[in-house]
């Protein structure tokens, strides 16, 4: 037999890919009568969940993933679509795409679809049925037309009881943004997410154009008497790479250039920034928010600090 693979294991004879790697999975179509095969396989292995993917709804989603790719629009049920963006606990923002699967309309239920993450990372909503997917959403359009959990009619509902239950966020109305009349180019853009915090280990050269660290603070108290919010060293450190076109806002009360946010500052280049970085102080440094859009930072800007 020899030797073998990575991935690889020997079951009665025959060499298979090793059950933690995960099956070979091929997709094929039809034209004209004869199989056409699709472009790229996919891992078993490679959700993480894989219990819900080995459904008839999970093997719907697998396959209409593979065929948005040749061509198959980019949304699950046709009619009107509501995005919602809402914060994540690390800071970005993500943002679900909400569709009426059975009935359009009033009276008709909502359901989750898709959901994107702060980097672009594009998320598909499984029903947690051993049925198909319309099958399921038949289901629960039947029992709130028997008057049974309304709340699906609500698409604000909806949205928090799938990021609170579903992705396991704590995060109340007031802080979803709902675009109604929605199409799946707005869900996806991208979303921009705002994070603030301290920087550390910001390198200047390859890979990146250059990157740093973020340990993501928060701030709590009443306005006019807010303070940092101490976290675990590292808790909640966070990886950035920046671009040629990022810009660097540094506070300056005495500098020409406009105000933003109620204060002064000053445009930085990126090397000004890493020198300002390297003088400031250990016991107090320097606080951020930095503005990130797929992953690459857009800006950064200084902040006053609370307890200064």
């Amino acid at each position: 037999v020899g030797q073998l693979g990575s991935g690889q294991k020997l079951v009665d004879g025959w060499i298979t890919e090793d059950p933690e790697a995960g099956k070979t999975l091929l997709f094929f179509s039809y034209e004209n009568a004869a199989p056409m095969f699709l472009d790229g396989v996919h891992f078993s292995a490679e959700n993480s969940d894989e219990e819900k993917w080995d459904t008839v709804a999970g093997w719907e989603t697998l396959i209409r993933s593979r065929l948005e790719w040749h061509g198959l629009p980019h949304e699950t049920y046709e009619g009107e679509h509501i995005l919602v963006k809402f914060p994540f606990h690390t800071g970005e923002t993500c943002q679900l795409f909400l569709s009426q699967p059975v009935r359009k309309g009033d009276g008709g239920i909502w359901c989750v679809e898709r959901w994107m993450d702060g980097g672009g990372g594009l998320n598909y909503a499984i029903p947690e049925t051993e049925g198909s997917a319309l099958e399921y959403y038949g289901e629960l359009q039947k029992q709130c037309d028997e008057g049974q959990d309304l709340y699906r009619l609500e698409p604000t509902q909806v949205a928090l009881d799938y990021i609170n239950n579903t992705l396991g966020q704590d995060v109340l109305p007031g802080q979803l943004g709902l675009q109604r009349g929605a199409a799946i180019e707005d869900f996806e853009e991208m979303p921009e997410s705002r994070y603030i915090g301290f920087i550390s280990e910001f390198k200047d050269g390859k890979p990146y154009i250059f990157s740093f660290d973020l340990n993501s603070i928060e701030l709590v108290g009443p306005p006019g008497a807010v303070s940092v919010q101490k976290q675990e060293p590292n808790r909640y450190l966070q990886f950035f790479q920046g671009t040629d076109s990022t810009r660097f806002l540094l506070i300056d009360p005495a500098g020409p250039i406009g105000r933003k946010d109620g204060i002064r500052f000053r445009e930085a280049t990126k090397e000004e920034f890493k020198t300002y970085l390297e003088k400031a102080s250990d016991s107090k440094p320097p606080l951020f928010k930095v503005l990130a859009k797929g992953g690459f930072v857009q800006e950064i800007q200084e902040q006053l600090r609370p307890d200064a």
